[in-house]
């Protein structure tokens, strides 16, 4: 056995030798002379050349609201955009130019499987607490790399934000921990974080059911279905608002959020 033209390994039945390979695009001949008893010789060689493959997702059709830091998470019966992109030691190359193989849970998804396809759209089934997507990329020159990656889901959220008439909707300042009012009114809107968005890209899509509650008697705000103007008066006292909201286009992806009004 010979590794880069250093002898690592001879004698009878030594048939087997474990290398380490070097960074990305440095590659490795291994060459094995193999003399059999009667006096013939097999000679055998081969290169590895290690490459690497990332996996990128995104949940194309979650919503979160402008300027919001983060992405939209995984949920449960939610659609999962994954993206693969091959490396080698020049950096990223064109991902147009691979075969992928994609798996579903370690089962081959021939459709979503060819040349040039390096990304994988599915949903995820209520039945499925997880999922784990892999893909093996095998490019021209016949490199091939293997990635996965497991998705465990998240719930959808309701977040409280205050929808001013003079300044819009006030995202600097969370109101589910609770919030005062005075004589006056205010504006609240329950914005649906990770659910699916509405056609034009808003939190209002029309697959989104909303119930609004008021100290657990049930209301119908007069005008937004995802907003309920709340007014004070002089006396001090505590209401409870509730808010429900269900995607009616799937079994059971739904968020409950209640918060207090003093």
């Amino acid at each position: 056995w010979t590794v880069d033209k250093n002898e690592v390994l001879s004698g009878i039945g030594k048939k087997e030798y474990a290398i380490t390979t070097g960074d990305i695009g440095t590659k490795t001949d291994i060459f094995i002379a193999i003399i059999l008893k009667e006096g013939s010789r097999i000679d055998k060689h081969i290169t590895i050349t290690p490459s690497q493959i990332d996996l990128l997702w995104e949940s194309p059709d979650g919503y979160t609201p402008p300027f919001y830091k983060g992405k939209a998470l995984a949920i449960a019966e939610g659609k999962i955009n994954v993206v693969a992109m091959p490396i080698n030691s020049s950096g990223t190359v064109s991902p147009k130019t691979s075969v992928y193989t994609w798996k579903k849970n370690f089962t081959i998804d021939q459709n979503a499987s060819g040349y040039g396809k390096y990304s994988f759209v599915y949903q995820n089934s209520y039945l499925d607490e997880e999922d784990t997507i892999s893909v093996n990329a095998t490019s021209d020159s016949g490199n091939g790399s293997t990635n996965s990656v497991t998705f465990s889901y998240e719930q959808p959220r309701i977040m409280f934000y205050e929808d001013n008439v003079a300044l819009g909707l006030q995202l600097n300042r969370l109101l589910n921990s609770g919030f005062s009012i005075g004589s006056g009114e205010m504006t609240i809107q329950a914005v649906p974080f990770y659910f699916p968005r509405g056609r034009d890209g808003s939190s209002i899509a029309t697959n989104l059911e909303y119930k609004w509650e008021i100290n657990n008697k049930s209301i119908t705000p007069p005008d937004r279905v995802n907003e309920l103007t709340v007014r004070g008066n002089d006396q001090a006292g505590l209401a409870k608002i509730n808010t429900q909201v269900t995607n009616t286009y799937t079994l059971f992806q739904e968020a409950t959020q209640t918060v207090n009004v003093t």
